[in-house]
Order: structure tokens, then sequence, then C-alpha cells
């Protein structure tokens, strides 16, 4: 009878141990997936379905909280010029070169996230339209800093950026569509800069490089 418990008893710390193992592993794949469903797999910042939820998770924020918030659109300058001249290996790179700067220059309270090709909408919360142009412009000058393996060593690729600020009662999609409107602007004004959707029309001197004003 001994040696059957022993037995037995053996067989079910076997049994016990692989359970936790299995176990484990499953908690791995979850988190996994879990990863999948929220990032971008190839610049690792959040998906769109991701930041969408960020941003309407903020604006809730704000109206609880009274606090001002600004969404941004950041664009990367000519980027079919780079997909079509050098090849989609080097547009994955430059997006992925865009990413590292965009989280270098952002505040642990900001987001950001690929909305879709070579555009990216960044959540300010907490922030209004003055104060947004400072991490935005860190990310200007980040963007353009930015070297590439794969294209020529001259090469730099600019980022035109729209940022609104949310209004009381303006519903959150209606802001993203005035920053990204205020990208077309600074596509229009001649890229490498920051267009801002403000209530009041006024033009700040340009940036070296490129610039920031209001529309």
């Amino acid at each position: 009878m001994l040696i059957w418990f022993a037995v037995m008893g053996g067989y079910v710390s076997q049994l016990r141990a692989r359970l936790q193992h299995t176990n484990n592993e499953l908690k791995e794949a979850l988190g996994r997936i879990e990863l999948i469903a929220t990032m971008d797999e190839l610049t690792g910042l959040m998906n769109r379905r991701t930041i969408h939820e960020a941003l309407h998770l903020e604006r809730r924020r704000s109206e609880r909280t009274e606090q001002p918030m600004c969404v941004a659109m950041v664009d990367a300058d000519h980027f079919k010029a780079v997909n079509d001249q050098f090849g989609h290996a080097s547009g994955d790179e430059v997006l992925k070169g865009l990413a590292d700067a965009m989280r270098s220059a952002l505040r642990e309270t900001d987001s950001v996230g690929r909305y879709g090709g070579e555009e990216f909408l960044v959540v300010l919360p907490m922030t209004d339209l003055g104060q947004a142009l400072v991490p935005l412009e860190r990310i200007r000058c980040a963007a353009a800093a930015v070297r590439y393996a794969m294209l020529p060593a001259e090469a730099r690729v600019t980022v035109s950026i729209g940022v609104a600020q949310s209004f009381p009662d303006e519903d959150i999609d209606e802001t993203v569509k005035r920053a990204d409107a205020a990208v077309y602007e600074a596509k229009r004004g001649g890229r490498n800069r920051i267009v801002s959707a403000g209530a009041v029309k006024a033009s700040l001197p340009p940036a070296p490089g490129g610039g920031v004003s209001r529309g």
C-alpha cells in the first residue's frame, strides 16, 4: 500500500506540474492574442480600433473633469514617393522610424496610434490648443531628424500635423475631422509644419524648416 500511495502521489504531482505548465502557456498565448488585437504589428503603436477607444475614453474624462483636450493627425510627407522610389520595405522602415520619434516626443499621458497608411492619431488629454503645440513641435523636429538605413544619407522624411481642440458640445469624431482638415492645410502650406484648427485665425512665424500656424 505504501508503494502504491507513493506511485500515485508521484503521478498526481506530475499531473499538477503539467497542468501548471499548460496554464502558463495558455496565459502567454492569450497575452499574445491581446497584443495582436490592440497593437499595430508594424509600428508597435496602438491600432486604429484601440486609439479610437482611447480617444473616446479621454473625451469622457475631459467632460467629467471639465479639462481641455486636443486631437492631432500626423501625416508623413511624400510617403508615396518613398514607396515608389525605394520600395515598400523602405516605406515600412520610415513608418517604424516615425513611430519611434512620436513615442519619444510625447508625454506618458498622451496616446498615439496608427490611424491608417502613413497617418497617425495623437490624443493629448488635459491640453489646450496652445499647450498642444509644444509636444507636436517635438514630434515635427524628431521626425525630420530620423535617419533611415534604406534611404540615401541625405534623405529626410518630414511630417505635416493638424491639431484641433475638442469643443464641449462637439462630437469627438468631428474634432478628428477638423484636425484632419488642418493636415491638408499644412500640406498646402508647404508641408513639414503644424496647423491648428482654432476658432481665431492667426499666423505665427514659421520655424526653421517648417512652421506652426493657426487656421
